[in-house]
């Protein structure tokens, strides 16, 4: 049937080859028939002709590509803000980086002389020391390995007129090793 721009499809057909014909009157050929009637039913009370349907399927079939390329640009611009994020970063590390190991080595050289200075505090309170006991009469030693011997010569001395009784506590030996 030839198609003119003023003549309106009313009907519309369809090709279908039924394998079987059971198939049509059957439960799938009920199911056609009624799907058809439904489709038919609608377009009627929708006032659509067939020409519409289609030419709304291709503005819906567009608007579904662009959606599509819409989703798919967005994930790209994400992808890229992402890895620019990341070289931004990776940039900022490197450029500070230097400023970091130069703040890490004035923190390893300070407790170098902290260490240092501990050291320097621990032989100036060995010297005192050793002063206070040579003016109590004591003599301190100190041997290579760090050893220190007492001298008790001299309070042996002190305390030489004293009774043996008192000074039996005091070590016998002139050398006492701590």
């Amino acid at each position: 049937m030839p198609e003119t721009e003023n003549q309106i499809v009313l009907r519309l057909l369809a090709m279908v080859r039924a394998l079987r014909p059971s198939d049509w009157v059957g439960d799938a050929g009920r199911r056609f028939r009624d799907g058809i009637r439904a489709l038919s039913k609608f377009a009627s009370q929708k006032h659509l002709q067939p020409r519409d349907v289609l030419d709304q399927g291709i503005v819906l079939g567009q608007r579904k590509i662009e959606g599509l390329a819409s989703v798919e640009h967005a994930a790209a611009i994400r992808s890229y803000a992402e890895a620019e994020e990341i070289k931004i970063d990776t940039r900022t590390k490197e450029l500070t980086l230097t400023a970091k190991v130069r703040q890490e080595i004035a923190s390893a050289q300070k407790l170098e002389a902290e260490a240092s200075l501990a050291k320097i505090r621990e032989a100036d309170a060995l010297l005192d020391l050793m002063k206070k006991l040579k003016e109590c009469g004591v003599e301190l030693k100190v041997e290579k390995k760090g050893d220190l011997f007492v001298s008790l010569a001299a309070l042996h001395d002190k305390f030489s007129d004293i009774d043996s009784t008192a000074t039996k506590d005091l070590p016998q030996e002139n050398d006492t090793t701590f």
